[in-house]
């Protein structure tokens, strides 16, 4: 079975966990740092697992539990503790050496474990005269090793080699989603789901009870949205009603104007789907309003999508009820 050969913090919001032997698979669920559940996202690479962090550690001593990861043969690592020392970062990487360079493939080293989803096709480039030539492909060779494919844009006489972009673990996140996971984390009505990434925005999708000790109240799924241009300020949530302890009940999902066809709707519908898998929830119910008839066919295929049944025909006193939808667990 898989055991923890080494933990090292790669500045304040990146752990590196290598294994004694490649593992198949890894998510938050299989780390805790200080006792807390991991909030960010973990990403495998053969014997080394690297969980970012969306929140920064002080600087110190800190302790990671681990448990069941999986390796290749279905094995699940034991329950262990490991403890670590985070040193605030404040030395971006620079460029080691050239390990390795043909006219079509230039193998680089870093200074120091890069992230690699700063390494792409426009990090690297040669000049033909004023002309900026970049390569068509990128692949990890190790931690801080990568090579560059200059196949379609071969290098033709000996010339510098321009890398701009790379960046190491210490730097990879906005300010301003630090700040509003933060923000969230310190209300005690509201709890993180999740952080996504997607079409060039960060997504904080998360919980908010606005009591906790009444079930009966509605409770609401909420994206905070934050792109290049600051955050979105227009209400985008799923409001909800426990009917019982395994029936939930939708109550509307709020995504109007500008942010409609971006994903979002998805995205809370998911969320609640995981959200009763996570609370032994077996049912969620809910209904389509006669008020949205110009969208029913929309609507059937985005439940149905999701695993919903849509019947359609009013079956009680509701006026305004159009379809019953349910979605049950399996």
């Amino acid at each position: 079975m898989p055991t923890v050969a080494d933990v090292k913090a790669l500045g304040n919001k990146t752990l590196s966990v290598k294994f004694s032997e490649p593992v198949k698979n890894a998510n938050t669920n299989n780390f805790t740092v200080d006792g807390k559940p991991v909030v960010g996202e973990v990403k495998v690479n053969g014997n080394n697992v690297i969980v970012k962090l969306y929140t920064s550690l002080e600087d110190g001593e800190h302790t990671v539990a681990v448990k069941d990861v999986t390796d290749f043969a279905d094995f699940k690592s034991l329950n262990s503790e490991h403890k670590f020392n985070v040193v605030k970062d404040v030395t971006a990487p620079t460029l080691s050496s050239v390990e390795k360079a043909t006219f079509e493939k230039v193998t680089i080293k870093f200074s120091e474990q890069v992230d690699p989803d700063t390494v792409t096709t426009s990090s690297a480039y040669w000049l033909q005269g004023t002309s900026k030539k970049y390569p068509t492909a990128v692949t990890q060779i190790s931690d801080d090793t990568f090579e560059f494919d200059f196949s379609n844009n071969k290098i033709q006489y000996t010339t510098d080699l321009y890398v701009t972009g790379v960046k190491d673990y210490s730097s990879n996140l906005d300010l301003l989603l630090e700040l509003e996971i933060k923000k969230i984390e310190e209300n005690p009505e509201k709890s993180i789901f999740n952080v996504l990434h997607k079409n060039g925005e960060h997504i904080i999708v998360y919980l908010n009870i606005f009591d906790q000790e009444d079930n009966l109240l509605p409770f609401f799924i909420e994206l905070k949205v934050i792109h290049k241009k600051g955050i979105v300020l227009n209400r985008i949530r799923l409001s909800a009603t426990y009917k019982s302890e395994d029936i939930i009940e939708i109550g509307d999902i709020e995504v109007f104007g500008e942010n409609e066809g971006r994903g979002y709707g998805t995205i809370l519908l998911q969320s609640l789907i995981n959200f009763a898998i996570e609370n032994s929830v077996h049912t969620i119910s809910g209904w389509i309003s006669h008020t949205d008839k110009e969208h029913f066919d929309k609507l059937d295929y985005f439940y149905k999508k999701h695993g919903f049944d849509v019947i359609w025909g009013n079956t009680s006193n509701f006026v305004n009820k159009a379809a019953d939808i349910v979605w049950t667990s399996s």
